[in-house]
Formats: C-alpha cells, sequence, structure tokens
C-alpha cells in the first residue's frame, strides 16, 4: 500500500494513536468473527458451561492464583459483519453465563471483549505501532499527554522497544469450542481449543519507549524523562491509570503503578530498536529451543506467544497455503507481518484523513462513527455516553487546556 502523504509539521498524538491502533487491530481479526461468548468465570467456582469443566480444562483448574476464564462458542457462521462489543455476546438476552447466575455488566463485557482481541498480540502490536511510527515523516512531533498531567513531544527517531518477561497478578484462560447439542457439553461431544497467558506464570511483553536515556547513567533519571506505551496491557485484564485498554505513562509510573498493580514479577527491560520481521523470527526460534530443552519456566504461555494465537494453521502459512517441513516460528513471523500490515495500512490510511481534518474519532474507542462531544471543551469527540463517561478521566487532565507547539 502506498503511504499517505503527510505535512512536514505533522502532530500525532501518542493516546489518539493508541486508540486507532487498537481499533483497527480489533477489526483485522477474522478468526473472533464466527465466536460467541458464553461464560465468563473468575475462579470463584467450577466452569458451567462443561458438567466436568475441571477434567476438561486441568491447566485452568490447577490454576492456584487470581484467574479469569472465557467460554467462546465457534458458530460457523459465513459473516462479513464485523465483531463488535455487542456482537460479541450475541445471542439471546442473558445468554452469557456465571457462576453466580448474575448477568456480566458491560464493564465485564468489555473486559473480556478486549482480553480475547489483544490475547497474546502484544509483540503484533508493538510490531504494528512502530511500523506506523516508522512510516511517518521524521520532522513528526509525536505528542504524549498522560492522565497525570505530564505533556512531552518525541521525535519518531526517538521511540524504541523495551522487552521483559512478566508474571501477571491475574492468568487469563480462553477456551473456545464447536457447537455441539444440548446446554451443557461433556468431553466426547466436545473439540476444545484452549489458550492462555498468565496461566502458569511468566510471559515475554514488549512495549514502546518514547524518548533517549539522559546519559546521566541512572536508569531512575531515565524514567522520569521518557514514556511508555504499552499496547497489549488488557489480555491480562489490566488498563492504564486513567483506564484505557491500554497504558500510556511516564515510564518511573508505568513501572511504580502500572506493572505493579497487574503482575506479580518482572524484569528490568532490555531495548532495542523497533521490532522488524526478522527479530520476530529469530525470536520465535529462541522460544522454541527454550521450549525444546525446558529451560522456560511457562512453556504452555511461550507457546501461545507464537503458535496459538498468532496461530498460522497446522500445514500452513499465514495465507492458508500448505507448507511443507516449514518451522512454526516462520511461519508465525509471517503471520505477525501479516498481521502488523495489515494494521498499520489501516491506521496510516486514517490518521492521513484525521490530519486533513476530513475523520472525527472517539477518543476513547478509537471508532469513526462518533456522536457526542466534550460538553465543556466541545472538541473531543466519543462514539456514545459509555465512552464519554468512561474517557473523562483522562480526559478531565486535558479538558480546555490547549496543547503546548
Amino acid at each position: 500500500m502506498h503511504t499517505p502523504a503527510f505535512p512536514s509539521d505533522l502532530v500525532i498524538d501518542v493516546h489518539d494513536l493508541a486508540t486507532i491502533i487498537l481499533d483497527c487491530h480489533a477489526r483485522s481479526e477474522v478468526p473472533l468473527k464466527t465466536l460467541q461468548l458464553v461464560e465468563i468465570n473468575h475462579g470463584e467456582a467450577s466452569v458451567a458451561t462443561f458438567e466436568n469443566g475441571d477434567e476438561l480444562l486441568p491447566d485452568w483448574a490447577a490454576c492456584n492464583k487470581e484467574k479469569t476464564c472465557l467460554i467462546l462458542r465457534d458458530c460457523h457462521r459465513e459473516t462479513n459483519e464485523r465483531l463488535t462489543l455487542d456482537t460479541f455476546a450475541r445471542g439471546p438476552p442473558k445468554s452469557v453465563r456465571t457462576p453466580n447466575g448474575c448477568q456480566p455488566t458491560r464493564a465485564e463485557l468489555e473486559d473480556a471483549y478486549w482480553r480475547c482481541k489483544v490475547h497474546c498480540h502484544g509483540y503484533a502490536l508493538t510490531y504494528a505501532a512502530g511500523e506506523v511510527i516508522a512510516a511517518l515523516p521524521p520532522t513528526t512531533k509525536l505528542r504524549v499527554r498522560t492522565a497525570a498531567g505530564l505533556e512531552a513531544f518525541f521525535a519518531p527517531a526517538d521511540v524504541s522497544v523495551a522487552e521483559s518477561v512478566v508474571n501477571p497478578r491475574e492468568g487469563t484462560y480462553i477456551a473456545y469450542f464447536d457447537e455441539g447439542a444440548g446446554p451443557h457439553f461433556t468431553a466426547p461431544k466436545v473439540s476444545i481449543t484452549p489458550s492462555q497467558v498468565g496461566v502458569k506464570g511468566l510471559v515475554p511483553w514488549p512495549w514502546l519507549v518514547f524518548g533517549r536515556r539522559t546519559g546521566l547513567g541512572h536508569p531512575a533519571l531515565d524514567a522520569m524523562a521518557r514514556c511508555v506505551l504499552d499496547l497489549g496491557l488488557a489480555q491480562i485484564g489490566g488498563h492504564g491509570l486513567a483506564g484505557e485498554h491500554f497504558a500510556l505513562e511516564r515510564e518511573a509510573e508505568f513501572y511504580t503503578k502500572v506493572l505493579k498493580k497487574h503482575t506479580l514479577e518482572w524484569c528490568y527491560p532490555k531495548e532495542r530498536p523497533l521490532l522488524t520481521k526478522e527479530y520476530m523470527e529469530h525470536k520465535y526460534q529462541e522460544l522454541e529451543m527454550e521450549a525444546a530443552r525446558k529451560a522456560i519456566p511457562n512453556e504452555s504461555a511461550h507457546f501461545a506467544f507464537y503458535r496459538n494465537t498468532l496461530r498460522p494453521k497446522k500445514g500452513s502459512d499465514s495465507t492458508g497455503k500448505a507448507i511443507s517441513g516449514r518451522k512454526a516460528s516462520a511461519a508465525a513471523a509471517d503471520y505477525t507481518d501479516m498481521l502488523g500490515m495489515a494494521v498499520k495500512n489501516m491506521v496510516l490510511a486514517r490518521l492521513a484523513k484525521v490530519a486533513s481534518g476530513s475523520e472525527e474519532f472517539c477518543q476513547h474507542c478509537g471508532k469513526e462513527d462518533t456522536r457526542s462531544r466534550c460538553s465543556k471543551c466541545h472538541t473531543v469527540h466519543y462514539c456514545d455516553s459509555h465512552c464519554q463517561m468512561a474517557g473523562w478521566k483522562y480526559h478531565r487532565a486535558w479538558c480546555s487546556r490547549p496543547p503546548q507547539s
């Protein structure tokens, strides 16, 4: 796709960019379109969908920390319908089960939706965001504004990637199954495909870093001068400090308030330039070798990282064509690249419209279809009252406050 032309004095708000990236990512993922959410379980009781749930989902049953299990039914529907929060819980009213019999709130459904959409896609989203930033003019100003009131500007050349390993405070277990007969299912009647993040422990974790090191040799000073964008946080039920489905914070606050809240432990990250397809394949190969020699403490989570939800089909590449003797790491890298490029192209096209003034979008969820504005400043748009209320915690720090140039 041809990269749109942008003005040399372009200013991109990184918070807006993050919402648009997640919205475009939600549109680009095909597999979830045929799935229906049927149960949300936070570990307070056995899974209600299956009569023998503990036997069918042994990893879930054995997990002894905070956990959320999402059960999805594959309806095998032929549809071009975009999967949204409303269609994700499609079916008759009160169709989503919970162990206590209460219907989930909209906030719980939204949490489940984003856990599934972002599940194991932290690297793909970080890759896509890096590709978008690399495609912008080098003179672009990337404006970071946090809910704490920090405003800072960075050049595209000042953006890098940090890689850590985290132990999520809460494990997320997703199981989807083929449609069967009757409200309850037993082992002979159902084929279950499970995937998990954090149920067994450590998970590879990337994020974008805005800003260069101070050169003073003190990590604490660097952390006060730089900012972080974590686009994969929702897969473990995490939120930014203003309740966003991502984190955009000063680096020091990201460590002390976001990672500390949503993880039991994390390693100080290693930094590198923006991700490339070649690096992703190398990364997947490393994980394959670590898994082969049992050198990783959470094998299934690492496999989920490049195989389960990045999911090139077995025996095929990311386009569905048959392959012979091809390594899973190469197929996974192709899938990451395909997904990243699809998101990149969608985001760049939308940024061009935003820059020209021909598109308005919801500041909270990134959708183009907006129906309301902030009643105070009248400049920020939202798609509905729910997003307006959810987005106020971030927007109130900037409402009627003109941005710096």
